[in-house]
């Protein structure tokens, strides 16, 4: 299911780099996410696949770390 919600046409996939000041936040993600799907435990999903499929890289602490939701 997850998957069907990242891949509907309507959502914009990636903005230019130019236009970013810096890079997006953990929080920011999730933030975006919970307001697509409206329900945060699908929201957690989400990202964790976005993450533990190496679509979206963490930076800091957590790179290179896998995210499992419980």
């Amino acid at each position: 299911m997850a998957r069907a919600l990242l891949n509907t046409p309507h959502m914009k996939r990636n903005e230019p780099k130019a236009t970013r000041k810096s890079p997006p936040t953990l929080a920011e993600l999730i933030n975006t996410v919970n307001e697509l799907t409206h329900d945060e435990q699908l929201g957690a999903y989400i990202v964790a696949d976005l993450i533990n499929s190496r679509k979206v890289r963490l930076e800091g602490e957590f790179r290179g770390q896998r995210v499992v939701v419980s």
